[in-house]
Parts: structure tokens; C-alpha cells; sequence
């Protein structure tokens, strides 16, 4: 603590000299500490609905920006990486970031390494799952891993993208999740709500016809012709020209 009598030359017999830098550095020393004790209490309260809705939505943002960035730095220009018709989200990422959240955040005191263990296992097994479920229900896959040489369960995740998940396991644990919290907390509640509200409308109409279009562009790989007006529809406006376009990557078994 800073002392005046140090600060203008007194010096007493039980108390050391104390300059004015010093004196600063311990204070900015108790600041970090206070941060940190604020960062660390971020993850005590449970997750809620309206939290993982806008978890889900941001990390779905970023995983979007995340992937065109990797594309092009690999490849020269803009690969289409959004899970969604509209707008600029991946929803893999988006649940990657809810189950994160949920499933590690006892582990984030633990140190560097558990938790970068943790977010590899986890993100690996995340993956492969969504890999799974894509393919049981719409007979499509996204991603194939088979080409590396460290590539597990059939190609759906690998050694790769699993320490990729560990790096990005440990930014967002540290780093983002504690500003996001605070971020979310500190919103008017009465806006959030009505604003809240609205996005999830229009998410949850997004996620369905996106499903409704990727299920019947599967049916047209098929030759399965539309049994109703509602696949008319979507034979009109999402044909397969705009679903490759949307989907360069996706493939159908």
C-alpha cells in the first residue's frame, strides 16, 4: 500500500522505503488479482436458456469466420463454410461452444494443459458425433478426414482436429467466455428479451428450412419426386445449382 511518509523521503526503522513506482505496482498487482477472482466467478453461475441461445449464436459466428479465413488462407479465395442459409453461421460450431461451456467449466483452474486435454477429447468426440447424426438422418457428410494419416472413426475427426479444438478449447474457455458472460449479464433485461426473442424466431425458422432444403435436395440425388406442394417449393427456390453453391463441400452417400 502506498505510504506518504516513504513517498517524501521519511524513512522508519519497521517499514522498508517505498518509491512511488512501487507503490503502483502493487496496486496494479491487487487490480489483476481482483480481475481474475471477477473472471473466475464468471463461471460459477449456471448456463440459461437465454445464454446458451446467445452462446450458441456468437460461437456459430465465429466458427463461421474462422473457417472462410482458414479457406482462403489455404485455397486463394472464399470456400462456402456456413451451416445455415441465411446469414453467417455454423451451427457445429455454435453447439461446440454451448457444450464447451457446459462440460468445462469446472476445468478451467485446472492449468493449460487439462484444459487443452479436455477440449481435444471433447471437441473430437463433438465432431465425430455431428459427423454421425448428419449422415443418419440426411445421408450426407460434411467433412472427411480420411486423407491425413491420423485420422480416427472413419475419417470423422482426426489427430489434427482434435489439438485444433484444444487450441481453440483453451482461447475460448480464457479468453472469450468470461468477456461474454459479463457482456451478457450486463444487458438491459426488458431490450434483451424482446430482442432475444426475435433472433430465436428467426433462428429456429432458419434451422428448419435449412433442414427441409438439405433433406430434399437428398431426396433429388435420389430421383425421389416431390410428393407435395411444400416440396414444390422447395424444388423452386432452393434447387440444386443453389445448394451446391451454399454447400460446396457436402456430399451425399
Amino acid at each position: 500500500m502506498f505510504n506518504p511518509r516513504t513517498y517524501y523521503g521519511e524513512q522508519t526503522d519497521s517499514e522498508p522505503v517505498q518509491t512511488e513506482a512501487q507503490a503502483w505496482q502493487l496496486e496494479a498487482k491487487a487490480d489483476r488479482r481482483r480481475a481474475g477472482n471477477l473472471r473466475a466467478a464468471v463461471f460459477k453461475p449456471r448456463l440459461n436458456l437465454h445464454k446458451i441461445f446467445w452462446l450458441f449464436v456468437i460461437c456459430a459466428i465465429i466458427g463461421f469466420c474462422l473457417e472462410t479465413l482458414y479457406f482462403f488462407i489455404k485455397y486463394r479465395h472464399f470456400f462456402g463454410s456456413k451451416g445455415l442459409l441465411y446469414g453467417p453461421f455454423s451451427q457445429v460450431y455454435g453447439c461446440g461452444g454451448v457444450i464447451l461451456a457446459a462440460t468445462l467449466s469446472s476445468l478451467v483452474k485446472k492449468g493449460y494443459s487439462v484444459l487443452f486435454l479436455a477440449s481435444a477429447i471433447v471437441g473430437g468426440l463433438f465432431e465425430a458425433f455431428c459427423s454421425l447424426l448428419q449422415e443418419g438422418t440426411l445421408g450426407s457428410v460434411s467433412w472427411d478426414y480420411t486423407y491425413q494419416s491420423l485420422f480416427l472413426m472413419g475419417g470423422r475427426t482426426s489427430v489434427a482436429a482434435m489439438l485444433y479444438w484444444g487450441v481453440l478449447g483453451v482461447v475460448f474457455m480464457k479468453k472469450i467466455y468470461p468477456s461474454f458472460s459479463i457482456w451478457i449479464d450486463s444487458l438491459p433485461k426488458r431490450q434483451d428479451h424482446l430482442v432475444t426473442r426475435i433472433a430465436a424466431i428467426f433462428m429456429i425458422v432458419n434451422m428448419v428450412l435449412t433442414l427441409a432444403a438439405v433433406h430434399r435436395w437428398s431426396e433429388r440425388t435420389r430421383l425421389i419426386a416431390p410428393e407435395h406442394s411444400i416440396d414444390v417449393l422447395l424444388d423452386t427456390y432452393y434447387p440444386d445449382d443453389y445448394m451446391r453453391k451454399n454447400y460446396p463441400g457436402m456430399r451425399f452417400e
